[in-house]
């Protein structure tokens, strides 16, 4: 998967060794095949200056923007923008970050998080919730794409041994089936990361 940096900063070497962790521990046959389909990475110092997909938007839709979200997916560029930091802060869990969006590129460029099958655990796994966590889970499960990019980023995460942090494990209690279906998904494919580009 190739790796472009936006402009070299103090931050970028820590920024790229924690891609290179993140990315290594997606199975290698998901990382290529995110590369056949033309995935990029492109590692910027902030959003607002960097992302050229942000400065399309108009000012309403700026205001809404999440200002605390590092890492954007830019589906018409197949470009997964990361920041090194956000609004003077450095990106925080940028390895999770990471890994969501590529798992939401995955589950979008792959057609998985739009498949019947996913939907189908996604409602199984809601008829078991208590009604207070349907409520609270549903804006989510109605976005099936989001849904699954964080299965994949908890998937990928728990494979490598590595912890994730409260929220994304909650998903792990909420939503069994469609993390279940997801980890066998990735269990298809072999551990190691293939090689990657950077320029």
């Amino acid at each position: 998967m190739q790796i472009t940096v936006a402009c070299k900063t103090e931050y970028s070497d820590d920024a790229l060794k924690a891609i290179d962790e993140a990315l290594s521990s997606i199975p290698s046959n998901i990382d290529q095949q995110l590369s056949a389909l033309g995935l990029k990475i492109i590692l910027v110092p902030n959003m607002m200056d960097y992302c050229p997909v942000l400065k399309e938007l108009t000012e309403e839709e700026l205001r809404q923007f999440d200002k605390n979200c590092p890492a954007l997916y830019a589906p018409l560029e197949k470009t997964v923008y990361l920041a090194e930091k956000w609004n003077g802060y450095e990106s925080l869990s940028l390895m999770q970050n990471l890994l969501n969006r590529c798992g939401y590129a995955h589950g979008r460029l792959s057609g998985v998080s739009s498949s019947e099958e996913f939907r189908q655990a996604v409602a199984e796994d809601l008829k078991q919730a208590s009604a207070g966590l349907q409520i609270e889970y549903r804006e989510l499960s109605g976005q099936p794409r989001e849904l699954y990019a964080v299965l994949f980023s908890l998937a990928v995460t728990m494979k490598s041994g590595k912890n994730s942090d409260a929220w994304y494990e909650s998903f792990a209690q909420i939503f069994p089936c469609t993390l279940k279906l997801v980890v066998d998904e990735l269990r298809l494919f072999e551990k190691e990361g293939s090689e990657r580009d950077r320029s």
